[in-house]
């Protein structure tokens, strides 16, 4: 496995994450600390957070499997790519403005992020209406 540049300039950002996964994130890497402490000369430190338990590199297609197998035992059929379509669309239902949810995808523009959730647009509609309902009519 090889590191390589990002697609464009957009692909390489900050993305700002909640409080619980920061949580989770530190209590990862306590645990990768233990691990390194275990292992000491035998421990590779690439500073990753996915990692084999020896800190070396994990294949990327290693992931993709157990991830496969784990949401397949859940009842599910996704794939990583249909994980950043799910979150796109999942903060534009919650009213997220698209220009920050363009922003969290790393899409060069706006239109290539509304294009990508066009199928929840129907549904956004429908809300817009019925949130401009109840401001009119106190309801």
């Amino acid at each position: 496995m090889f590191f390589k540049e990002p697609k464009n300039k957009t692909s390489q950002r900050a993305v700002a994450i909640s409080p619980e996964v920061v949580k989770t994130l530190k209590t990862h890497r306590m645990e990768q600390k233990k691990d390194k402490v275990a292992l000491g000369e035998g421990y590779q430190d690439n500073n990753l957070i996915c990692c084999l338990q020896d800190g070396s590199l994990i294949n990327p297609s290693t992931v993709t499997k157990r991830f496969q197998e784990l949401t397949g035992k859940a009842g599910y059929k996704v794939t990583f790519h249909q994980l950043r379509h799910a979150h796109a669309s999942f903060l534009l239902k919650q009213g997220i403005h698209p220009k920050v949810v363009s922003e969290r995808l790393g899409h060069s523009n706006i239109s290539m992020t509304m294009d990508l959730c066009s199928h929840i647009a129907p549904t956004l509609q429908r809300d817009a209406a019925d949130q401009l309902d109840n401001i009119l009519f106190k309801k």
